[in-house]
């Protein structure tokens, strides 16, 4: 007999509740499997939510500004708004920094969406290149600020642009885990190549290390007190750095 049937006779022998009841006792998985998988989901959904919102506080560490004019008046003037970021201002927090979104890669990884992945890819990447790019100049671990003064243009743009993405998959939560491979990551990893190709960082790798010493001068000629004057050109500026003990260059560079 048909299952149609069976229950057909059911509802009308013993009435719908007690036709709910036949329909658990014919198939008595049926009602754990649809419970089992709202508790799946319900976890998975938590899980991609607790990993949305640990990238949410790593990437709210490369918000936080300083300003030049207070943090270091030895150099800029009192009403300059010139700003870097606070993972900027030495090395060690640069690390720390650096450490948290390797360690958010390792770990959480899964639960992340192919968009904020590929950001955390980036900024890996960004910070691989950077650290490379010490490499070729000498600087006192302190005062890496100088060098924030160029990029925060680049992790500005960064962070506002993952936290808009996180912001959006916050409210709006995904029940399912994103393959992080096939054509939409590439297309991801693309899209952020692109961008990179447009940053402060490119632009310094793919010159010469006098060149980049001009684009730092640049800088600090509007600002700097005890190093630049309005008339001075940016050789005269980039000379006084160096005897002023702020950055030496000390080999090319030519990273292509």
């Amino acid at each position: 007999m048909k299952v149609q049937h069976i229950l057909g006779i059911a509802t009308i022998v013993i009435g719908s509740g007690g036709a709910a009841a036949v329909v658990k006792s014919i198939f008595p998985n049926w009602g754990l499997k649809k419970q089992k998988k709202i508790e799946l989901n319900a976890e998975l959904a938590k899980q991609r939510i607790e990993a949305a919102k640990e990238v949410k506080r790593i990437e709210q560490m490369a918000n936080v500004i300083e300003f030049a004019n207070i943090t270091h008046p030895e150099l800029f003037q009192g009403g300059s708004e010139i700003v870097y970021m606070s993972i900027m201002e030495n090395k060690e927090n640069f690390k720390a920094f650096a450490n948290e979104i390797n360690k958010a890669r390792a770990t959480i990884d899964d639960y992340l969406s192919c968009k904020v992945s590929a950001y955390l890819l980036y900024a890996e990447k960004y910070i691989m290149q950077f650290m490379e790019f010490l490499k070729y100049l000498e600087y006192t671990e302190n005062d890496l600020y100088p060098f924030g003064l160029l990029l925060a243009s680049d992790i500005q743009k960064w962070q506002r642009k993952l936290d808009s993405i996180l912001v959006q998959e916050l409210n709006n939560v995904s029940f399912k885990i994103e393959h992080h491979g096939g054509k939409e990551w590439e297309h991801e990893k693309e899209l952020l190549k692109n961008e990179y190709e447009k940053t402060v960082l490119y632009g310094l790798v793919h010159k010469t290390n006098k060149e980049a010493m001009n684009l730092l001068c640049a800088i600090l000629t509007e600002y700097a007190v005890n190093v630049a004057n309005e008339s001075d050109s940016m050789e005269v500026v980039a000379q006084r750095l160096i005897e002023a003990g702020y950055l030496t260059i000390t080999q090319n560079s030519n990273n292509n």
